[in-house]
């Protein structure tokens, strides 16, 4: 279906979200820190990002601008997840955000919405 980049420094969130993407037969890509996930966007070109809001090294934010400044344009939609309800994101390329914990229904019509609204 679609390749999705994920970035989240917590193991077993990273690993629910990717496992719940590959039920949906997406080609997925982990990482766990913003700079694998810099470096794993040109290599990789997925075609949503689903990234933690704080991670060592910069969380969602920053991972997008770094990746838009070494693309030089926009990069593709982000999901982002937060453990932070009062979480304030002000990118252009998040188009949803998801609370901490969430469930697997949630997520994955979270992606799917993101998917359709990428094409």
């Amino acid at each position: 279906m679609a390749r999705v980049l994920v970035a989240d420094d917590e193991s077993a969130i990273r690993d629910v979200i990717e496992s719940t993407c590959k039920l949906d037969s997406h080609d997925v890509r982990s990482f766990a820190d913003s700079r694998e996930a810099i470096a794993g966007y040109a290599e990789f070109r997925p075609e949503l990002m689903i990234l933690d809001v704080n991670m060592p090294g910069g969380g969602a934010e920053a991972i997008l601008e770094s990746v838009e400044a070494a693309l030089g344009g926009p990069a593709c939609p982000a999901i982002v997840v937060s453990g932070y309800a009062s979480e304030r994101l002000d990118h252009p390329r998040i188009v949803e955000v998801i609370q901490k914990p969430f469930g697997i229904d949630a997520l994955r019509i979270a992606v799917k919405t993101a998917l359709g609204a990428a094409t």
